[in-house]
């Protein structure tokens, strides 16, 4: 039989922005990106955002900028309108972080949106708009400048709806974006509401330094190395520190191109190139990275939501930004060594330890990695035979076995790591109880990873933690699970409080575990007496997954004997 395939047909219009509009309005912290984005263009120097359940029931930002007459409010939700561009306009030359017309647009054909705006305080007008569809449009008392009210976001679009995530993980996208907006505008009073809670009181700052320390906190801002240069016409300003301290596990690297968030490979690749100057070969930087170079030079227009340019030149870009961090440094404090497993213990209440013998446990089943093997040729073994003989160490790195098979390097970091991953998940299955800490632990976050760590918190129960709530942005540990060893609490919850929602419960405590297990795990570099190379070794043998850490890197290579008569010739 055939079928008839249906003809191609032309959508409507107002089908047609519904789509368009999800491709700029992603979720809330989209339509708060757009609107106070508009708001810094229109001279606004304070803005407040107010939100209910994460911005998903209803959001409103209101500024004190310049705002708009009757005819403009109502041509503002016109598709591409915009006062800021003249006919002639050289777009090579755009400055400006959005249009009032295209964030409104964009924004009404996927929701409820009520703006109100005045350009002298009195007499205002308010547009009312619903999908799209104008639903009124009045004249109000109205202070200067522009409100605007969202509510029944994605009302019209269930499938988008279905995918935003709940309010503290949406709430912490807001956070995020407005950290970053008052670092790129340090004379910008930013504030945050949620469900009537104060979250965020940016009041203005007199410095970029300022700024830094006021958004990205005092210890930050004290641990940091301060960097300035200026190569090729790209000048570069920085704060920078290591990111294998508990800081930067937080923080990552905020990339601001001429006063913009972006998200770009080439200057990411370049900031890490500069890393291993500043901070040694194989380490990494977080903080914040601000860089200026002409319009000129830069297309801003090239994603939908503007995260993402294009440079004229590339190459000169990544390597006067490499350059510039490379250079002087301004100011510079000392970096604490990574932890190893002679530190913390009397910090437990308990003996422990990683190297304490253990029970042996039947741990649950778990998903095999899907990593693939890497490395200088052998591939990832199955688990070594009887008879197996540790060597010694190479490097402080790799425990060297030697079997009836022939010759196995185990990645002393990444054994134990799967180790103590097994054990936490084993435990948490168990309803395991935590060990209590000699004296409870305060721990600071950023605004954005607070509002993460309260969603992990139930999660964190069940893995052994007893933590809450200590004021805003502060939390108190009492006790922390068994299987951490020596791994310093107040560290240890900060990379659990920097840890990305999964997309369901279970992989988000997973998640958790492995960072639980690569905190405590013995780190790479550090030397071990046999016993405790053996006991590596033989619990690595009693895991499930043995190949691989639990975030999918190698952690055993095989060199067979006939791979090693084969090399020397002798076959």
């Amino acid at each position: 039989m055939i079928v008839e395939m249906s003809r191609i047909r032309v959508m409507p219009d107002a089908v047609a922005s519904r789509i368009a509009a999800g491709e700029v309005v992603e979720r809330p912290a989209s339509a708060v990106k757009e609107l106070v984005e508009n708001a810094v263009d229109a001279g606004a120097t304070r803005v407040e955002v107010l939100l209910s359940d994460g911005g998903k029931r209803s959001i409103a930002v209101r500024d004190d900028g310049a705002g708009m007459d009757r005819d403009d409010a109502l041509l503002a939700f016109e598709p591409h309108a915009t006062s800021k561009l003249s006919p002639d306009f050289d777009l090579s030359r755009l400055e400006f972080r959005g249009f009032r017309g295209e964030a409104l647009a964009a924004i009404a054909a996927c929701a409820r949106v009520t703006l109100t705006t005045a350009q002298q305080a009195g007499e205002g007008t308010q547009v009312r708009f619903a999908f799209g569809r104008l639903a009124n449009v009045a004249s109000v008392g109205a202070p200067r400048g522009t409100s605007v009210e969202i509510t029944e976001l994605f009302g019209e679009l269930p499938a988008r709806r279905k995918f935003l995530r709940s309010a503290q993980a949406e709430l912490a996208h807001v956070v995020r974006f407005l950290e970053q907006q008052a670092l790129a505008t340090p004379a910008l009073h930013v504030i945050l509401r949620h469900d009537d809670r104060m979250v965020l009181d940016l009041s203005p700052a007199a410095s970029d330094a300022s700024r830094v320390r006021q958004v990205l906190g005092a210890g930050f801002a004290d641990e940091a190395l301060a960097l300035s240069g200026e190569r090729d016409g790209v000048a570069v300003r920085a704060w920078l520190v290591r990111s294998r301290s508990g800081l930067g596990r937080i923080l990552g690297v905020t990339l601001l191109l001429n006063g913009r968030p972006i998200q770009d490979r080439g200057l990411a690749h370049a900031v890490r190139e500069a890393s291993e100057r500043l901070f040694g070969i194989g380490e990494g930087a977080a903080g914040l990275v601000m860089v200026e170079l002409s319009p000129l030079d830069v297309d801003v227009n090239v994603h939908p939501a503007k995260r993402e340019v294009r440079f004229a030149r590339p190459a000169q870009v990544h390597d006067a930004l490499r350059d510039a961090l490379r250079g002087e440094v301004v100011a510079g404090a000392a970096f604490r060594p990574a932890l190893d497993i002679a530190e913390g213990s009397a910090r437990l209440g308990v003996a422990s330890g990683p190297f304490v013998a253990e029970r042996a446990a039947t741990l649950p089943g778990m998903a095999p990695s899907d990593a693939r093997p890497a490395g200088w040729g052998p591939s990832p073994s199955s688990p070594l035979p009887a008879g197996r003989r540790v060597l010694g160490q190479h490097r402080n790195t790799y425990i060297l076995v030697e079997d009836d098979q022939g010759l196995v390097l185990v990645d002393q970091h990444a054994a134990h790591e799967r180790v103590l991953y097994e054990r936490v998940i084993a435990s948490m299955e168990s309803s395991a109880v935590g060990q209590s800490l000699l004296e409870p632990v305060v721990v600071e976050v950023s605004r954005a990873a607070a509002a993460r760590l309260v969603e992990h918190l139930p999660d964190l129960q069940r893995l052994g933690f007893d933590v809450e709530e200590f004021g805003s942005g502060a939390f108190t540990i009492r006790s922390v699970p068994a299987s951490v060893g020596t791994a310093d609490p107040a560290e240890l919850l900060r990379e659990l409080a920097a840890s990305e929602d999964g997309p369901s419960t279970l992989e988000r405590v997973h998640r958790v575990a492995a960072t639980i297990a690569c905190k405590a795990a013995v780190k790479a570099g550090f030397s071990l007496g046999h016993e405790r190379m053996r006991f590596i070794v033989d619990a690595l043998m009693a895991c499930e997954t043995p190949t691989t850490c639990p975030h999918g890197r190698v952690a055993l290579l095989r060199l067979s004997d006939r791979d090693i008569d084969h090399r020397f010739g002798r076959i």
